[in-house]
């Protein structure tokens, strides 16, 4: 069974491959200066370094990516990713004011939307939280993405106003609602106007609204009846099921210093890396002390004793010499 082609560019070739010629000048002058998010303009260099390599020592030309789309079509590419190549090389031959007329039809699909019912419970489970429910609050009521939240800066209010740069470099100008006026207020309250407004990633972000929205979509029924689930056959307190449940929806979310804490536990992990080298090294060192003893020499031929065990016995005893007996 044939596997599937990749329908992304690899990210080492996305950041470290080279572009050349009219490509590589196209990244210097025309990719990063485009209306879109870094990274976007990465993904597109990424196609554009695979453009390149179908290229070889021949020149681009609308031709030839017409050609090389519809290679990658009959390939099997998925539509969306598809429309990420004819994106990427669409402002290539834009910026050497040439148009580039390739049709890629992408499905339509339905949106989804979360009921308000949800939205309302999730505002409530965060309401313990201010630094969670200013983070839904910059969504559900500002209508913010997420990339949008996480780079919300002080210097982008304006009273009752939030300006920013959304999708495709467009700037918007928001109005909040009273709640979200009295977090915003809350949090940037003697801060400077250059910070984040936000304390928290993209990647925090997603998983404190995920965590948010499944809990609030479980009822206490629900979160029981799960657990009796998994429990089928043993004796459960459904009061202290319901204590438990209601114990998780004040302890959900991340607080305002998730970075101070990522940053300590990196230090903690560089530290245990450090002492495992240390103890590397004074283990090849037991094991050298060893083998140049006599001593050790015997006592590794007793079976159940290793190096470090050895060099145990050999601290505590001491030559076998001073032993008459020995």
């Amino acid at each position: 069974m044939g596997t599937r082609p990749r329908t992304k560019a690899l990210k080492a070739n996305q950041l470290k491959g080279e572009l050349k010629g009219d490509l590589a000048a196209y990244e210097k002058f025309g990719l990063f200066q485009r209306s879109v998010n870094q990274n976007t303009a990465y993904r597109y260099r990424g196609a554009l370094l695979r453009y390149q390599i179908f290229l070889g020592e021949n020149p681009p030309s609308l031709a030839a990516t017409c050609e090389y789309l519809g290679l990658l079509r009959k390939n099997g590419f998925d539509p969306s990713t598809l429309r990420v190549y004819r994106a990427a090389l669409a402002g290539y031959h834009q910026w050497r004011n040439e148009e580039l007329k390739f049709k890629v039809k992408v499905p339509e699909t339905s949106v989804k939307y979360i009921p308000w019912e949800i939205i309302q419970r999730m505002l409530e489970l965060a309401s313990a939280k201010p630094h969670d429910e200013l983070i839904l609050r910059l969504m559900t009521d500002a209508g913010l993405r997420r990339d949008e939240v996480v780079h919300l800066k002080l210097n982008n209010l304006e009273g009752s106003k939030l300006r920013f740069r959304g999708k495709g470099g467009k700037e918007r100008m928001v109005p909040m609602t009273d709640e979200l006026q009295k977090l915003v207020d809350q949090f940037s309250a003697g801060r400077p106007r250059d910070a984040y407004l936000v304390e928290l990633g993209e990647k925090g972000v997603y998983l404190m609204v995920k965590r948010y929205g499944a809990l609030a979509g479980m009822t206490q029924d629900k979160f029981v009846a799960t657990i009796e689930a998994h429990y089928q056959g043993r004796r459960l307190m459904r009061r202290k099921l319901g204590a438990l449940h209601e114990m998780a929806k004040a302890s959900i979310g991340i607080a305002a210093g998730a970075r101070s804490v990522a940053s300590e536990i990196a230090f903690l992990v560089e530290k245990l890396a450090l002492i495992k080298g240390h103890i590397g090294t004074i283990e090849r060192t037991l094991v050298k002390l060893v083998d140049e003893t006599e001593e050790g020499k015997y006592l590794l031929s007793i079976t159940g004793l290793n190096y470090i065990a050895v060099a145990g016995l050999l601290a505590e005893l001491g030559c076998f010499r001073s032993y008459r007996t020995a």
